[in-house]
């Protein structure tokens, strides 16, 4: 349920029903989402706090077993908070670095989640590589994270990798032929299940219209990004 509310951008539910669990929670589950959102939310001192509670976490899973497989997820969601972290920083590097640590250690897992882990730090990875000037190194981890996500039969997150894909077309003029009414077209017939990739759709829209001169229509789509913008006090849109 945080992991959830995060996604759909009701970050201070997620907060209030989150905070006081994060230290009973063995898992490291909820201090990583926790860690995702406030890192979203530009309060990157408590995500660091969330971060020490995952190393907290797995230190005493340590103790207390040995082999790697013991460890589950734990080094998954470290690395790949990290490097979450760094991106929202700017520090592409990294985010690079993380997202990779990340994917070795979601391959090697055994767990339930471990499909959607690998999504999760090849999506991370793919938005990093395209920060960081490698734009076809990037698109191509994006195309690998959502073929894997259609595998798995996600469709929020297939629909929501096809919108960044969509939109580092129109960014980088990638595939450029009515790029509009193909953005428009997304709008309606792809239905992620976070509120951060349905605001980046509606944002990318506004940036195309309002280079186009069409500025009352873009400004209608600013003021529906919005309500999902504040909802998850998302700093970087």
């Amino acid at each position: 349920l945080v992991g959830a509310l995060v996604l759909v951008g009701d970050f201070e539910r997620a907060c209030a029903l989150g905070l006081p669990l994060q230290l009973k929670d063995d898992s490291g589950l909820i201090a990583f989402y926790l860690s995702l959102g406030f890192a979203r939310a530009g309060q990157h001192e408590e995500a660091v706090k969330c971060l020490a509670v995952i190393e907290n976490v797995l230190a005493r899973r340590q103790k207390r077993k040995r082999g790697h497989q013991a460890l589950g997820l734990l080094q998954f969601y470290h690395f790949q908070a990290s490097g979450f972290l760094s991106f929202v920083q700017s520090d592409v590097q990294k985010a690079v670095a993380g997202a990779r640590a990340a994917l070795v250690e979601a391959e090697a897992a055994r767990s339930p989640l471990q499909p959607l882990a690998r999504i999760l730090c090849l999506d991370l990875l793919g938005h990093s590589l395209v920060r960081l000037g490698q734009t076809h190194a990037g698109v191509k981890a994006l195309r690998s994270a959502q073929l894997a996500a259609t595998r798995l039969r996600h469709e929020g997150f297939s629909h929501a990798i096809a919108i960044s894909l969509l939109k580092y077309e129109a960014v980088f003029g990638l595939n450029s032929s009515r790029i509009v009414s193909r953005l428009s077209r997304a709008l309606i017939e792809l239905k992620p299940n976070d509120s951060y990739s349905r605001s980046e759709l509606r944002l990318e829209i506004s940036r195309q219209l309002i280079l186009r001169g069409q500025l009352q229509e873009a400004r209608r789509h600013l003021d529906d990004a919005a309500i999902d913008i504040l909802g998850s006090h998302n700093q970087l849109q």
